[in-house]
């Protein structure tokens, strides 16, 4: 009985899980697309003229957007490298007088 009050450690999800979980969402938010997709060429075919592919148009905009891949790394908390042109103001390039720079 002691053993099943005790408090459990917090299970830390590793590299690998986040970026299978990651994966995962993904692919089933990139299959729900392509199946949207082909539905609406279907249904355009279907119809068989521009007049109707307007309305698929606008029922399309109704739906809620599908989170974006920024979403999904906001949401897994991936963070992304700064790249040199998104650097800190604060890390300035030191000048040696030799090259230049006001002695």
């Amino acid at each position: 009985a002691a053993e099943l009050n005790k408090p459990q450690a917090p299970k830390t999800e590793t590299f690998a899980e986040r970026k299978a979980r990651y994966d995962k969402i993904r692919a089933e938010r990139k299959a729900k697309e392509d199946a949207a997709k082909a539905a609406a060429e279907a249904k355009a075919a279907e119809a068989g003229g521009a007049g109707e592919a307007g309305q698929v148009g606008q029922a399309s905009s109704a739906v809620a957007p599908t989170p974006t891949n920024d979403d999904l790394d906001a949401l897994l908390g991936v963070s992304k490298p700064v790249s040199g042109a998104q650097a800190p103001a604060d890390s300035k390039v030191q000048v040696s007088p030799s090259e230049g720079g006001d002695a």
